[in-house]
């Protein structure tokens, strides 16, 4: 339904725009003559005998050239200016109401029983059980990473034996130049490692539960200070 049919089924008599277009039909007029005599637009004269009050900017434009067209259609101004300040209540009430209802959507509810819930910890007991064996896996498939923080490589030293410092992965069985060096509990290890005068490599390598090795040579240059 448009507003201008909502105006007139609320009003149920002849509307203003109706009473416009009747009164130029009685003086056999056409609108373009009534645009040449009132210098109202041929659409806007279509609009107030329509009650098509959307063309207009604002009300005062609408009631402006509704008193030009009244006068040149010598129509009561007093009487209809009252019934358009009526349909325009009317109009903009209907302007305002929404003109399709939005359907409602409802989303199905989901009631939480014991038995639900039950089933929902099982499932997640399962997600993270096979995470943890996934995660298993792939760390024992994987070989063993092995950081060395100390020394640096190709490092001169004036003193031995040295201090080497590093970190493997957890369970992984260090050894420096085959000898076995203990690991903690996360991995880190401390060893000192005595040196010859002048270039000394240094096997450091980590095996873990699968046999995955991860080997770093490290060269140090042993230079001892002079007597």
């Amino acid at each position: 339904m448009t507003a201008f049919s909502a105006v007139k089924k609320e009003i149920q008599k002849e509307t203003v725009g109706q009473k416009l277009k009747r009164a130029r039909l009685e003086k056999g007029v056409s609108l373009e003559e009534v645009e040449a005599a009132t210098k109202i637009r041929v659409r806007f004269l279509k609009a107030l005998e329509e009650g098509d009050w959307s063309a207009f900017a604002s009300p005062v434009y609408a009631q402006g050239f509704l008193k030009s067209y009244c006068r040149y259609l010598a129509l009561p101004l007093e009487h209809i200016l009252s019934e358009y300040k009526r349909e325009i209540q009317i109009f903009e009430s209907f302007q305002t109401q929404p003109l399709l209802h939005k359907k409602e959507i409802r989303f199905p509810r989901v009631y939480l029983t014991p038995a639900t819930l039950a089933i929902v910890l099982v499932i997640m007991m399962m997600l993270a059980i096979i995470g943890y064996i996934v995660y298993q896996v792939l760390g024992f498939a994987a070989s063993p990473y092995l950081l060395i923080y100390s020394p640096n490589q190709g490092a001169i030293v004036t003193k031995s034996p040295i201090l080497i410092e590093g970190k493997t992965s957890r369970g992984a069985s260090l050894h420096i130049n085959g000898q076995l060096v203990s690991v903690n509990a996360d991995g880190g290890f401390r060893q000192e490692v005595a040196l010859e005068e002048g270039d000394n490599q240094i096997m450091v390598s980590a095996v873990n539960r699968a046999g995955k090795k991860t080997e770093k040579q490290l060269v140090i240059v042993y230079q001892p200070e002079g007597p």
